[in-house]
């Protein structure tokens, strides 16, 4: 406990050469964007999924009862029948985290543990949106992750990609370089600037 206290003090002394125009400003600005942007990433994407789950069978109802050879002059959807994809989207985004808040003992929500930490932070300094969708997510996930993992199991969707590994690796490797002499340039622009 004593040498997490002393860490602890030695990472606090330090805070403010992270701050705005202090000499690690930069690096405090990367490793902020490295915290956040995959919690959020996972968040949109576990969201998006679910959306699409419920939206493609419905769009699938709509094209079976708009189909060529039904009888004309069918009554149009009621209010009832209207509202139920946008109920079976509220459902479906709120059935994981509940059923993910009883049933599954979830490690990273523990009151002493880091995601717990890190979701107080997040509440106290940012959008009331932002820790709400990460906090969806930590509950989300233990749920959904077992559920994705059996469906590929059995439909194996993910063993027709690996042909595809090599050449986004090589697509990627790529964009990195790109990215690394685009910002060799725009340093060496700015240098000359400040000249």
């Amino acid at each position: 406990d004593r040498k997490a206290s002393d860490l602890l003090k030695q990472i606090e002394a330090q805070a403010e050469t992270f701050a705005d125009g202090q000499p690690n400003e930069d690096l405090g600005k990367r490793a902020l964007r490295a915290t956040l942007i995959p919690p959020i990433s996972m968040t949109l994407s576990l969201a998006l999924t679910l959306i699409t789950l419920v939206k493609v069978p419905l769009k699938a109802r709509e094209l079976w009862l708009s189909r060529p050879g039904k009888k004309a002059g069918s009554p149009a959807p009621g209010r009832l029948a209207r509202a139920v994809p946008l109920v079976l989207i509220v459902a479906v985004l709120a059935l994981p985290p509940v059923v993910g808040a009883m049933v599954i003992d979830n490690p990273y929500l523990e009151e002493d543990g880091a995601g717990h930490y890190f979701l107080g932070r997040i509440k106290e300094n940012s959008h009331i949106g932002t820790a709400w969708a990460l906090n969806w997510a930590l509950h989300a996930q233990p749920v959904l992750l077992p559920l994705g993992l059996e469906l590929d199991r059995r439909l194996s969707v993910f063993r027709y990609f690996e042909s595809a590994v090599p050449r986004l690796e090589h697509w990627d490797n790529a964009l990195v370089t790109v990215s690394s002499r685009f910002n060799e340039v725009m340093n060496k622009a700015n240098s000359d600037d400040a000249h």
